[in-house]
């Protein structure tokens, strides 16, 4: 491998380069390229300016090179300051392939010098976000920072070393399953998972095995990684004999092949993968099963490879380290009279801004397990129930959990903590949106072993803490769902709205003023946290009930409505009468109603132009209502449209009916 990172080296430097006499020698003594000794002109100034005015209001941008290609050419011909900004940019690099594309990147590479001696380096990949780099100037002297040293990493560049690979020996086996007595309960304990892949001796063949038919519970490794669209190689009930013979690994996907090579290295014989351990094909129950089992595959495997830097299973992730392509002096870091002490990629920004952080099994998979290997570009992270280590040797953020990524069960199982997990996983992906309650279901099932209050799972959410749980809202409107969208879950379901969209669940302590009377959430296979059946899910709430908008309330416009100077929101009209709304069908959704001047907020979920006027509120808490319209097609049903939580008017529901409201 050394022997080919030689070669991309060579490669590299044999492209079209800038002349060394476009290099200059700055006042340190170092060779610069123009671009970066403008740059470094401006932030003395700016610098200065700041000692004698401290304004710091306007937006400063420095265009250092008008793409990234001429920057890595400076870097390659002595500017050491090229080469710093070369590194910092592929490290932020959340994937192989979006480092490699960097190259052809038309883009500029800029500077934000607002904030000094705070910057921001920034780059923008053809197909990708922008990247900024995050570093700091300092030193001990004009400006009096006080920053003397440099924080940076230094890894070697082949990903498989013997230093690296030593390395994970050393947490995994001789600290991890040797010392750590929180962690020596979570392997081999329950039942193993019903298929596994052997690993030949030689790492040549993997064979598809009955888990359970094992002599002896064995550890494996289970492999948490994105499919993309190279997932050519699965497991169905006509190739199932055949892999059961035998598998060559030159025939396995490039991400699937390389975990076979570290099981090797790490002297582990088994790994399960999901795509060759669960027959793809076999249907409904087969799936229903194995998402069923996630809290135990995931659970109790000697640990989880979580592959971080590739999006797609045919890249692989033991290629070479591209921001470790050269050796980096500590000289080169002087810059503008001080240093750059630039923060290195540590376990937080890998685990929440990497490709594998977007994808919807791989949330359960990373909390499900007692023990993860992260893999990355920029180096190797592993966390257990008991501590955390990176290949630099710096330890880690500690996460919104407050320790490690992996807590005790109790704490990763309270209440607020299933709010907080449904938050954060109505964001990721999914190639088919069905499988979103299903991806939840190894979770699901651990809450509700670890939490006794917890009974009966609907939808997503638990009946003890319905129907105030209702009074969720999405961060944006939403285009409302056709007659051909896929059903996943109830109108009343977060699972409705659809993935990627942000949203606000609360932690109400509030006694509920209604109450749930019947519910049914049938589900497609044996799993009881799994997907459910078409339209049959449903919940009745027994409440208060009225029109949205009785008494034939007055409209007035949205542009009356405006923030106050410390920042409320003020509604003139609202003092001229007790009973008008305004609504915005662009800034959230909002409807304003009001009753002897004071405001309710209805958030709505859906994207809507007309018809308020047959609406529906039912009365959750005395702060929060349901906003439901009633189904055409089905008179009696209804439908959830939107919610308030913090409504001030008190007598909002007086004279209202009690009524059964079945929601769909």
């Amino acid at each position: 491998m050394i022997e080919l990172f030689s070669n991309w080296v060579k490669q590299r430097r044999r492209q079209d380069r800038p002349r060394s006499s476009n290099l200059k020698i700055n006042f340190e003594g170092r060779l610069i390229c123009k671009g970066c000794e403008d740059l470094e002109r401006r932030c003395v100034a700016r610098m200065e300016y700041f000692e004698n005015y401290g304004n710091r209001d306007e937006r400063r941008w420095v265009t250092i090179h008008p793409n990234y290609a001429e920057l890595e050419s400076y870097a390659e011909i002595g500017c050491a300051t090229c080469r710093v900004w070369r590194k910092l940019l592929l490290q932020q690099c959340s994937s192989h392939d979006l480092a490699l594309s960097l190259a052809q990147s038309p883009h500029r590479i800029e500077a934000d010098i607002s904030e000094l001696p705070e910057m921001l380096i920034s780059a923008k990949p053809p197909n990708g976000k922008y990247l900024s780099a995050q570093l700091k100037l300092g030193s001990t002297g004009e400006y009096g920072y006080g920053l003397t040293d440099i924080t940076w990493q230094s890894l070697n560049p082949d990903p498989i070393s013997d230093e690296v690979i030593s390395l994970i020996r050393e947490w995994f086996h001789d600290d991890c399953l040797e010392k750590h007595w929180k962690c020596r309960g979570a392997m081999g304990n329950g039942s193993p998972p019903r298929r596994l892949l052997a690993i030949s001796d030689d790492g040549l063949t993997v064979r598809l095995v009955d888990g359970e038919k094992l002599p002896h519970p064995e550890p494996y490794i289970a492999l948490s990684y994105r499919w993309g669209t190279s997932q050519n190689l699965k497991t169905t009930k006509d190739n199932e004999a055949a892999h059961r013979n035998g598998i060559p690994a030159r025939d396995l996907p490039k991400t699937i092949r390389d975990a076979v090579t570290i099981c090797c290295l790490l002297r582990v014989s088994y790994l399960w993968v999901d795509a060759l351990c669960i027959i793809q094909d076999a249907g409904v129950d087969e799936w229903s099963t194995e998402a069923a089992n996630m809290h135990n595959v995931y659970g109790h495997a000697a640990m989880t490879l979580a592959i971080c830097s590739s999006a797609d299973a045919g890249a692989g992730f033991l290629q070479l380290r591209l921001a470790e392509a050269y050796e980096l002096m500590q000289d080169d870091f002087k810059f503008a009279n001080m240093y750059i002490r630039a923060s290195y990629v540590d376990l937080h920004y890998v685990r929440t801004r990497y490709s594998l952080a977007s994808r919807g099994w791989a949330f359960q998979e990373e909390r499900l397990s007692p023990r993860i290997l992260y893999w990355s570009d920029n180096g190797v992270f592993w966390s257990c129930q008991s501590s955390e280590h990176s290949e630099t040797g710096k330890s880690a953020k500690a996460d919104d959990w407050g320790e490690t990524p992996l807590p005790s069960q109790a704490k990763r199982f309270a209440l607020g903590s299933w709010h907080d997990m449904i938050q954060e996983y109505a964001t990721r992906e999914f190639t088919r949106p069905n499988d979103r309650l299903g991806a939840l279901s190894g979770l699901a099932s651990r809450y509700k072993n670890a939490n006794s209050s917890a009974s009966e799972y609907i939808a997503g959410h638990w009946l003890y803490h319905l129907p105030v749980d209702l009074l969720w809202r999405p961060d944006r409107l939403i285009a409302p769902p056709t007659a051909e969208s896929e059903y996943i879950g109830p109108s009343w379901s977060w699972v409705s709205i659809p993935s990627a969209a942000k949203l606000k669940i609360y932690n109400e302590s509030y006694m509920p003023l209604s109450k749930v009377i019947d519910y049914s959430a049938p589900t497609l296979g044996p799993d009881p946290f799994g997907a459910l059946k078409p339209h049959a899910a449903s919940l009745t709430v027994q409440g208060r009930f009225r029109l949205l908008l009785r008494d034939n309330p007055e409209e007035i416009m949205w542009q009356d409505a405006h923030r106050s100077e410390d920042g409320r929101l003020v509604y003139p009209s609202l003092r001229a009468s007790s009973n008008v709304y305004a609504f915005d069908p662009v800034q959230a959704g909002v409807v304003f109603l009001a009753k002897d001047c004071r405001p309710a907020i209805v958030y709505l979920d859906w994207e809507r132009a007309s018809g308020l006027d047959v609406l529906f509120c039912l009365e959750i808490t005395w702060q929060g209502f349901l906003i439901v319209e009633e189904l055409p097609e089905k008179p009696g049903e209804y439908r959830r449209v939107g919610c308030t939580r913090m409504h001030e008017d008190h007598e909002f529901f007086e004279g209202s009916p009690v009524t059964d409201v079945k929601l769909v």
